[in-house]
């Protein structure tokens, strides 16, 4: 399996945004059943904002920071291979020359 980088960012990023809302699905199933004391949902509420804060946007900045790498290492391989078009065509012109 080849994954760029990009996207193997990408699915670890909605891996861990996943966890994070498996988790607040949990939590209100257990306040809906009245199993969670109302004194500790503040905690859950800051741990929340925390998992937004903190998390999602450091994963989403590292998401579109590989997007940009790898579209960088895309363009410098698509300017060697000019280059290297460039350089048969000239050795097979030089060639067809010394033919003839």
């Amino acid at each position: 399996m080849n994954l760029s980088t990009g996207t193997l960012s990408l699915i670890l990023g909605m891996g861990v945004i996943s966890m994070a809302l498996a988790g607040w699905i949990f939590v209100y199933y257990l306040m809906k059943k009245k199993l969670l004391d109302d004194s500790r949902i503040d905690r859950l509420v800051s741990l929340g904002q925390w998992v937004i804060a903190s998390v999602a946007i450091v994963i989403t900045g590292y998401i579109v920071s590989n997007s940009f790498k790898e579209r960088e290492q895309q363009i410098k391989e698509l300017e060697f291979f000019d280059n290297y078009v460039a350089t048969v065509t000239q050795a097979a012109t030089a060639t067809e020359v010394w033919l003839k």
